[in-house]
């Protein structure tokens, strides 16, 4: 639908588009990172200046609720409730992937104005859940469910990112390379928003970005082994 609108089809894809979005409202917080994206998307021609203010806003924001959540047992004196109150315990219990006792760190939270402290845990915490949601085994697995797991999903990962990386300036029409970002964007927003909620123990919060990581990956492959063996010009393609 993205691609319809970019090329200008006429209202009926904004119709459908819109309709759609409004459905992923159904998918529980798993529905906030496909909106970080489509406002990645729908800035993408703002000016530089702008998307560089916005950016160092939401980092000063980021930390100064870093700061305070994790300074008080559990964010209860904030009155936070639901899903991040949950969350922020998940992270002050040490939880890099829920329900798996292997993956579990040992964090001291300190009260007051030890907020470097308690950042310093936090970004210790945040960086190992984001190499976790990419793992493809776990010492719970079974022989086959790790050899089977090695042989499919760790080409596709590995692929996929040196594809994403060779994908830019792909095409010479702007709006297809704005698709491409849109897709990489998808990818990169939603894998840091499961690291800063939660990592399931069955990893099923990656199964939505699987299908563009396995595009890039088809893109790497062709791109680091194929033209070894045939012509691979670099030049943008139509």
């Amino acid at each position: 639908l993205l691609m319809q609108i970019l090329e200008k089809k006429g209202g009926v894809y904004w119709i459908l588009f819109f309709t759609s979005t409004l459905l992923i409202l159904f998918l529980r917080p798993t529905a906030l990172p496909f909106f970080g994206c489509l406002a990645i998307f729908f800035t993408w021609n703002l000016p530089l200046k702008w998307k560089v203010a916005g950016i160092i806003i939401s980092l000063l924001l980021f930390g100064m609720i870093v700061g305070q959540v994790f300074t008080h047992a559990k964010g209860i004196h904030l009155g936070l409730s639901g899903y991040l109150h949950y969350f922020a315990t998940m992270f002050e219990d040490g939880v890099i992937v829920r329900d798996r006792p292997s993956y579990q760190m040992v964090l001291e939270w300190l009260p007051g104005v030890h907020y470097w402290t308690n950042i310093q845990n936090f970004f210790m915490l945040f960086s190992a859940r984001l190499v976790a949601f990419w793992l493809p085994l776990t010492p719970e697995f079974s022989f086959l469910h790790k050899t089977l797991n090695l042989i499919m999903l760790l080409p596709i990962t590995l692929f996929g990112f040196y594809g994403m990386y060779h994908s830019s300036s792909l095409f010479t029409s702007s709006w297809k390379n704005r698709f491409v970002y849109f897709l990489a964007s998808t990818i990169i927003v939603f894998w840091t928003f499961q690291a800063l909620t939660e990592i399931d123990y069955d990893w099923r919060y990656r199964l939505p970005v699987l299908p563009f990581i396995t595009l890039f990956a088809a893109f790497g492959f062709f791109h680091l082994i194929l033209r070894k063996y045939a012509p691979f010009s670099s030049d943008p393609i139509d």
